[in-house]
């Protein structure tokens, strides 16, 4: 299981998913089950890394949910800190394909343009 900060607390939704709330714990919890090997020694934990059937019913949410939060769809300001290196180079991908190959300006860099 991901470390986990109970003082950060929060239930975070989606309309997405049914609006089913889940808890930024749920949320680390099902992100480290994506495999048997982020998912710790567990034996109940071993089983269900990387079968999202199980998982979902594990934590009463739609197999959907936890296949996009694997994927880094869902919750990935939440699962950041514990990306692979190679889930952050898959990131940095998917973002270059969405912005078209255009590297993302921070706010700071868009304001400095447009002032004259």
């Amino acid at each position: 299981m991901a470390d986990y900060n109970p003082s950060t607390e929060r239930n975070l939704s989606s309309p997405e998913y049914e609006g089913r709330a889940i808890s930024e714990k749920d949320a680390l919890d099902i992100f480290s089950l994506r495999s048997r090997a982020t998912c710790g020694d567990n034996p109940e934990h071993q089983f269900a890394a990387g079968r999202s059937a199980v998982v979902c019913e594990m934590f009463s949410v739609d197999a959907k949910l936890v296949r996009d939060i694997w994927t880094r769809k869902a919750y990935g300001e939440i699962t950041q800190p514990f990306w692979t290196e190679r889930e952050k180079l898959l990131a940095a991908c998917d973002q270059y394909r969405t912005t078209g190959g255009k590297p993302p300006q921070d706010n700071n860099q868009a304001a400095q343009a447009s002032s004259p």
